[in-house]
């Protein structure tokens, strides 16, 4: 199976991030702690825009999977990490062949 890259599950975990830490950061922002969060998503899901590394065709694959992402920063600071990781399995049809692809996939990645 061609290999898949997300850069709008990216951007999106990087938005979600954002949106955590603005949204926390007033209630916390004299805690001078860190704070963590976690969510874990379980379900089917389509990737629309990815990109066949093979073929450089765009491709809309679906995931039925886990993904769970941990987002960390400090309430007081413009500091900020984290890191994802969905698996399960993914199909698409490439539209130079009309062929079905499955298989596995896994897809981690982290931000600073």
């Amino acid at each position: 199976m061609p290999i898949l890259r997300s850069p709008r599950l990216l951007a999106a975990l990087a938005a979600c991030a954002l949106v955590t830490g603005a949204s926390a950061a007033p209630a916390l922002a004299d805690s001078g702690h860190t704070v963590t969060n976690t969510v874990t998503q379980h379900g089917t899901w389509t990737e629309y825009g990815d990109h066949d590394f093979c073929t450089g065709e765009t491709i809309n694959p679906t995931i039925t999977g886990n993904s769970v992402m941990h987002v960390t920063y400090f309430p007081g600071g413009d500091e900020a990490w984290g890191t994802f990781t969905t698996e399960g399995t993914a199909t698409f049809v490439q539209p130079s062949t009309q062929l079905d692809f499955s298989g596995r996939v896994t897809v981690w990645g982290n931000f600073t």
